[in-house]
């Protein structure tokens, strides 16, 4: 995001001090927050204020954990098939840490450290 940012302030030709001027800072605090040097941690309203002098907007999305996980859940089970369409003989499966190994005669889930399932 930082770099989105410097990138439309650098593309309108802004310099790092009439953004300072717009929100009331002085150039050195535009540098810092630039080069996200250790320790500039700059806040929300910060950041806000500066997209707000370059011409620019800042869209942030809140999700439930629970959403998050569901969206890696199903983005590690979209992985995993694809991962096994090019093996069929041997089919993994990244949250139960385990395998499947493919015979003419059945198919049985064998774990990491080879116990079947």
């Amino acid at each position: 995001m930082l770099n989105d940012l410097i990138g439309v302030r650098r593309r309108r030709k802004f310099s790092q001090s009439q953004v300072a001027n717009a929100i009331g800072i002085n150039r050195s605090g535009i540098s810092r927050f630039e080069s996200d040097i250790e320790g500039s941690n700059p806040t929300l309203d910060t950041i806000l204020r500066y997209a707000q002098a370059v011409g620019a907007s800042v869209h942030l999305h809140v999700e439930p954990v629970e959403r998050v996980e569901q969206i890696e859940a199903r983005n590690r089970r979209a992985h995993w098939r694809a991962s096994t369409a090019a093996a069929p003989s041997v089919r993994t499966d990244p949250e139960k840490k385990s395998y499947r190994v493919l015979e003419s005669q059945g198919a049985a889930w064998v774990t990491a450290e080879g116990s079947a399932g």
